[in-house]
């Protein structure tokens, strides 16, 4: 009986091992992405707009006081900016814009001068 209550509690081990490793496997590539596209505080970032309300909401954004746009960004119908934008929470709930760090590949390029393209 014993033998038979160890094998079952085994199986179910085994069992709850391989259910968590692709949530395991998940939360780290969420957490890993999470930090490479997460914009920095201080330092250019890409504004995305994923919504037809997000590209309405662009110019107002990118032309506060505060703000200064550095580039457009090859990324379609979106721009690199710096300065004080509104949090990233406002940004994608309120506009429909996704905040990005600038310095992610194919998100623009922070060393561009001169004002927009």
């Amino acid at each position: 009986m014993e033998s038979m209550e160890n094998s079952l509690i085994g199986i179910a081990h085994k069992r709850l091992r391989r259910s968590l490793a692709p949530a395991q496997l998940l939360l780290a590539c969420t957490a890993i992405a999470g930090t490479i596209l997460a914009p920095r505080p201080g330092e250019a970032i890409t504004l995305y707009p994923i919504s037809d309300n997000g590209i309405a909401a662009l110019p107002a954004i990118v032309s506060a006081p505060d703000t200064r746009l550095v580039a457009r960004s090859p990324l379609p119908s979106s721009y690199v900016a710096t300065g004080s934008l509104p949090s990233f929470a406002q940004l994608l709930l309120a506009h429909g814009v996704l905040p990005l760090n600038a310095a992610v590949p194919l998100c623009g390029s922070v060393a561009a001068e001169g004002g927009a393209q």
